[in-house]
């Protein structure tokens, strides 16, 4: 299953979700560039929705490290809603939950930039 990406503006906020999985290959790439452009148009608050994630492998997880330190280095902030079980067993067990922000719900998301 290839990685689909639907974005959509809340206000000041761009939303990505994710559907499928995030793993080694041009999908990860393609998710890679495509925050990079974000955040090079002057967005500065985004928001990864992954509540259709279904499956991250180490390279998926290399790719949301990857992001999140391409968003700060221009002065963006992203950050994870709706992270699954599965996804959150990954970010504990690689000790990466302290590098994201993480929302239980899109909109607790949202209104943590307010």
């Amino acid at each position: 299953m290839t990685l689909k990406i639907a974005s959509r503006d809340v206000g000041e906020i761009r939303i990505l979700e994710l559907d499928g999985r995030l793993v080694l290959g041009d999908d990860s790439k393609s998710f890679r560039e495509r925050v990079k452009i974000i955040v090079q148009a002057g967005k500065k608050k985004i928001i990864l929705n992954l509540s259709n994630l279904s499956y991250i492998d180490s390279s998926g997880i290399a790719v949301l490290v990857a992001t999140s330190q391409i968003a700060r280095s221009q002065g963006a902030t992203l950050k994870l809603a709706n992270v699954g079980p599965k996804i959150a067993e990954v970010l504990t067990m690689t000790k990466l939950t302290p590098v994201f922000d993480i929302y239980t719900s899109e909109a607790a998301a949202i209104n943590s930039f307010d």
